[in-house]
């Protein structure tokens, strides 16, 4: 029926438009779709979009900005990490280096979790980030595609038991990572910000702990515990006159709750 006439390719040309438009809205219904979750969502993977100081416009002048990101990252560097903290810290240097204009360091840094630990959903959401920046199209949406089959948005089709499975302490993991940027945040103003960041954090690894439950090796929760407590002594030191109920949350970590 199509034949070489004009009107034979113009019917053939309109069923084709018409293809290619539903394809695209089955794609632009199922990234709404997306959307619509990740909002629903009591977490979303990434650095970039928390209440940082980092991620907005600073208080004091660039220069200052930078000397902090710089003098923060020679701190971490220094610092000797718990095993279960190495990639949340790498993850942590990765921001630092972004917001110091070194695309490449950091978008080497979060390849690197990629890498080792495949399953880090703040990794993958802040490498496509860096991707995105640096106008890497292609590579911004695979990281993005791979996101989506981690949190369970999408499915490739596969066995998805698994991947299922390990949701929640994934989800647990990203809290944790996200705790530990809320403690380093730089710029803080005072210590009542430095209080005010500390206890931020000790909420999001509570929150951590509820996703994770049983799935956070023990190792690594007996970590996370550490850290709280640690924090929870320099906030009882920085707002010292508040009634910080220490002695319930020491009670709660000598009783095993790890």
């Amino acid at each position: 029926p199509w034949s070489g006439t004009q009107e034979g390719w113009s019917q053939r040309e309109g069923l084709l438009t018409g293809s290619s438009r539903c394809e695209a809205e089955m794609v632009e219904e199922q990234d709404r779709d997306i959307e619509i979750l990740i909002q629903e969502m009591d977490y979303i993977p990434g650095h970039f979009h928390l209440q940082l100081n980092l991620n907005f416009e600073p208080q004091m002048a660039e220069r200052l900005r930078g000397r902090d990101c710089k003098l923060k990252r020679q701190s971490l560097q220094l610092e000797v990490p718990h095993p279960a903290q190495r990639l949340a810290l790498r993850n942590l240097l990765g921001v630092l280096a972004f917001h110091l204009d070194e695309y490449q360091v950091a978008e080497e840094l979060f390849s690197g979790v990629c890498r080792e630990e495949p399953g880090n959903l703040n990794a993958w959401a802040n490498l496509g980030y860096v991707y995105d920046r640096m106008e890497r199209e292609g590579p911004a949406a695979d990281c993005m595609e791979r996101l989506s089959l981690l949190m369970g948005l999408k499915r490739d089709g596969g066995e998805a038991g698994d991947e299922e499975s390990l949701l929640p302490l994934r989800a647990a993991r990203c809290l944790a990572e996200h705790a530990l940027a809320s403690a380093h945040d730089v710029g803080l103003q005072s210590e009542e910000d430095h209080g005010s960041k500390l206890r931020s954090a000790i909420g999001l690894y509570d929150k951590a702990l509820l996703y994770g439950k049983n799935q956070i090796p023990s190792e690594e929760k007996r970590s996370w515990y550490f850290i709280m407590a640690t924090m929870y002594i320099s906030s009882c030191l920085v707002l010292s006159g508040n009634d910080v109920g220490a002695e319930g949350f020491f009670s709660q970590y000598s009783n095993g709750n790890p």
